[in-house]
């Protein structure tokens, strides 16, 4: 910006970042009968972060030792600010029968202001259920425990802000006689983006044998992103 900086610069920065987290959830737990146990669960997420840049450069200082914006004699500002909201309803169900099935629903729901109002709200579910054979059956007496397991699961995800929009910013060299200049950015918005969604998919095993000192435990698994 000044050349060499032969007649020495000054930067001054800053910034204001504030990120609030705030969850409420509460559980209950019911005893459906001596063998049904049931778990629910629900909650609620907000965040909320906003962000605040000033940035001076003061160059040609008058005085070469003395660092203040008030010594430079060619001073140029730049400034950005961000703003992000992401909001989440989410709930979980579990069954547990006899401590030996596992059954578990879950379900979120997302609001983010990052993308467009037709598509910023997104529902991802997932579903998981685990069975110990050991508990429910005579195995052989070489199996000491023996778990299998299936399960779905779907995650949603958002973006960064401002992307749905092509953005202008300060144009390099102004302002130009006490005129403002912009230019558009080099990355073009894109208005109907949707939330990134993965699905994942596991099925497993665990065995254990020789008093739980020998392991074995197999899992498959396949994850596939879309948009």
């Amino acid at each position: 910006i000044f050349g060499d900086n032969g007649l020495g610069y000054v930067n001054e920065t800053r910034i204001i970042n504030k990120d609030i987290t705030s969850n409420i959830s509460a559980t209950l737990n019911f005893d459906l009968n001596d063998d049904l146990n049931l778990t629910v669960l629900t909650g609620f997420d907000a965040f909320d972060s906003r962000y605040d840049r000033v940035t001076t450069n003061g160059g040609e200082l008058d005085i070469f030792d003395l660092y203040s914006l008030n010594n430079a004699a060619i001073i140029t500002t730049s400034s950005f600010e961000q703003q992000y909201r992401l909001l989440g309803l989410y709930g979980d169900i579990s069954l547990g029968y006899k401590n030996a099935i596992y059954l578990s629903l879950t379900g979120r729901n997302d609001w983010s202001s990052a993308l467009p109002v037709a598509n910023r709200s997104f529902f991802y579910p997932s579903v998981s259920l685990g069975v110990v054979l050991s508990e429910l059956t005579d195995l052989p007496s070489l199996l000491d425990y023996t778990k299998l397991r299936v399960s779905y699961a779907g995650i949603g995800k958002d973006t960064d802000p401002y992307r749905t929009n092509t953005v202008y910013g300060n144009a390099s060299g102004f302002p130009i006689d006490g005129t403002t200049g912009w230019t558009r950015g080099n990355q073009r918005g894109a208005p109907d983006l949707v939330p990134e969604r993965t699905n994942t998919f596991e099925i497993g095993a665990e065995v254990r044998s020789q008093n739980n000192r020998l392991g074995l435990d197999i899992s498959y698994y396949n994850a596939t992103s879309v948009d």
